[in-house]
């Protein structure tokens, strides 16, 4: 792990001066005596200089998507809580089950959309309202739109999209630093070549079908909470936290992971890509694994860093688990003079083959203990 020593000098010139350097003193270092009191350095006394020396760890993000990441998070989330928001209106606040007491509900609302004589009728009611919740709050899809088509016009196009232009562009920026030479359309033009459009349409697909997977899950769990509270007479106060509880540890915690996920799949993808493309030019090159370096990689991304694959090897090694972040660099060999033009190049066929749409998934995101260690918000299976 890379570190840098941070040196902090500090020249006291009087005694108000003493007491400021000394308490910010303390917050780098164990603590020390303040101006005055016993047991204070000389340093204070003599107004000294002094260097205190701090190992910093230094980051790095091998993708350059760690901003990305966060904002498909964060989208992610707003959508869960915004149907979260949903439920809690139609359980809660509208009675939409009846279960308040008649004066009560009379005054709330006169909309009790679930209130049917059994209670199976009543989970079935609002499970059909849920699915045309989810449909627009978390998936964005417009009524009547089937769900076959509607990842190619998904909200999660945006974040995979632009994850998949950024491992084009550094896998351009790698292999002119491993010596090869990129002409700038190489680059720009990569949405105008067959393989990139295929492959980043199956992205689109995956992403999609991940995130209405979760919706599934989540309708299991939630019929089931719901026909236990109807059984045993829970109130709508107790019916709607327990609904919440639901969607936040189903919903929000898989869909993040996805987020974190998929970019880092479609980022993977892209650099594999655009390698294959130059080895097609005559550029022959391999890739090198590259973690994030730091204490949250996982043990097995750790052996695997700095390892060298043949490219077909590579292809779906990333993301080696959910929250994975780490990343391939070309390792050039030879043919770095040849001029890499988008133009010029022919599509490799075995890039777009059924059997590579079979093996492109990323591994399932997970919850709760089976959460990756690795992501550093959420905790994981034995690998990074």
């Amino acid at each position: 792990m890379a570190t840098n020593a941070i040196a902090v000098r500090t020249v006291v010139r009087d005694e108000a001066a003493a007491a400021l350097s000394a308490a910010m003193l303390n917050r780098i270092t164990a603590r020390a005596p303040m101006a005055g009191e016993v047991g204070a350095p000389p340093f204070f006394a003599n107004q000294r200089r002094r260097v205190v020396t701090v190992n910093v760890v230094r980051r790095r993000d091998p993708s350059q998507t760690a901003t990305l990441r966060r904002r498909f998070e964060r989208a992610v989330r707003r959508r869960f809580l915004s149907l979260i928001r949903r439920i809690t209106a139609e359980v809660l606040e509208l009675d939409g089950f009846a279960l308040e007491p008649a004066g009560l509900a009379a005054i709330a609302t006169n909309r009790k959309r679930f209130d049917f004589p059994r209670r199976d009728e009543k989970v079935a009611a609002f499970m059909r309202w849920l699915q045309a919740a989810q449909r627009q709050e978390i998936l964005g899809i417009a009524e009547g739109v089937p769900l076959s088509t509607a990842a190619q016009s998904a909200w999660t196009r945006t974040y995979i999209e632009t994850a998949y232009q950024r491992g084009i562009a550094d896998a351009g920026a790698k292999l002119r630093a491993g010596g090869a030479t990129v002409d700038p359309t190489w680059v720009s033009g990569a949405f105008n070549r067959p393989v990139h459009a295929d492959r980043v349409g199956l992205i689109y697909t995956r992403a999609f079908e991940e995130l209405a997977g979760i919706t599934e899950a989540m309708d299991k769990a939630i019929s089931k909470t719901l026909a236990q509270g109807l059984a045993e007479g829970r109130s709508p106060r107790d019916i709607a936290r327990q609904l919440r509880d639901r969607v936040q540890k189903i919903g929000i915690t898989r869909a993040r992971t996805i987020a974190r996920t998929e970019v880092i799949a479609a980022h993977a993808d892209a650099t594999l890509n655009a390698y294959a493309e130059a080895k097609v030019e005559g550029v022959e090159l391999e890739a090198e694994w590259s973690t994030t370096g730091d204490a949250k990689v996982c043990p097995v991304c750790e052996r695997l860093e700095g390892r060298v694959f043949s490219l077909r090897k590579a292809r779906n090694m990333l993301p080696a688990h959910p929250n994975c972040r780490c990343a391939w660099r070309p390792k050039v060999v030879g043919g770095s003079g040849i001029v890499l033009n988008w133009r010029a190049i022919s599509v490799p066929r075995a890039l777009s083959t059924r059997n590579e749409r079979r093996r492109s998934r990323p591994p399932r995101a997970l919850s709760g203990a089976h959460a990756h260690r690795c992501s550093g918000r959420a905790r994981g299976r034995g690998s990074p």
